[in-house]
């Protein structure tokens, strides 16, 4: 015995289902979208921050010259852009495989570690000449701001490979090693 309305019942299920499968589908190629956009911001940011960091280099090497000779220079300038990285990072940070997350991670904490070094500087400069504390505090910003100098090669390289499509694993994960 077949009716109409069996028939008319798997047209109705077929519907819904192609229906559901339409929704997810759609989904899916939304949020891949709006993972790729986010992607695009960090990329551009790096981008930018490949673009920054021969005046951040200039500001210290102006420093390192200017605390070898005993003068007090600020190093305060401007910051480096992180809006994006820092706005997209809790949407982004699980579809990014732990070698891009921890890439990208010491990428941006050393930038912030190198404008918290030069924002800070010439007052703890100032603050440790009459202390007397050191031996030569000049020296050692110098040798402080040399670091940083370092620092930011290393954030050059990284955002390079990042950039490229194959970070650096910084911390070995994709090599086994613990």
């Amino acid at each position: 015995m077949n009716d109409g309305s069996s028939v008319e019942g798997w047209f109705g299920l077929a519907g819904v289902l192609l229906g559901f499968l339409l929704g997810e589908g759609w989904g899916t190629l939304r949020r891949r979208r709006e993972r790729s956009r986010m992607k695009g911001i960090v990329a551009s940011e790096l981008s930018s921050v490949i673009a920054q960091l021969p005046q951040k280099r200039d500001v210290l090497r102006q420093g390192i010259e200017a605390f070898r000779a005993h003068a007090v220079l600020p190093l305060a300038s401007v910051h480096m852009v992180s809006t994006g990285y820092y706005s997209v990072l809790p949407t982004l940070y699980p579809h990014l495989t732990a070698i891009e997350r921890n890439c990208l991670h010491v990428i941006y904490e050393r930038l912030r570690v190198a404008e918290e070094f030069m924002d800070g500087a010439e007052a703890a400069l100032l603050e440790a000449l009459p202390a007397g504390v050191r031996s030569d505090p000049f020296e050692d910003f110098a040798t402080a701001a040399e670091e940083q100098l370092e620092s930011l090669e290393v954030v050059e390289r990284l955002a390079r490979s990042y950039l490229a499509g194959h970070p650096t694993d910084v911390f070995r994960v994709g090599s086994g090693a613990s």
